[in-house]
């Protein structure tokens, strides 16, 4: 096996490590390691693809780099998102904490 032919396997071996973890409940199907998996499989399977060619198979492994690097950056904005939401929550905190004590004492 060339070495070609082996980035083609472990390409395939990702997709399918990729597809137990998510039915298996290990990953969800946003999470940053399931997208990152399927962008990694789909690299070593383009890599290989590029020197033993398939044309439509390359054009669907580049779609699937391409699908995977919007969810990475979805996911990057999600939790970016996220992050922002518990900051502004934690400075809200003391707000409440003044506001209570009031309302004991009514």
């Amino acid at each position: 096996m060339d070495l070609f032919n082996f980035i083609g396997a472990l390409g395939g071996v990702l997709y399918l490590a990729s597809y137990l973890l998510l039915n298996a409940g290990k990953v969800s199907g946003n999470s940053y390691e399931y997208i990152g998996l399927n962008l990694a499989a789909s690299t070593c399977m383009a890599i290989s693809l590029f020197v033993h060619w398939n044309g439509p198979s390359f054009t669907a492994q580049l779609c699937w780099i391409v699908i995977s690097g919007v969810g990475l950056v979805n996911c990057y904005l999600e939790s970016k998102h996220k992050a922002k939401e518990s900051v502004e929550q934690l400075a809200a905190a003391p707000q409440i904490q003044q506001e209570m004590p009031t309302q004991l004492n009514a």
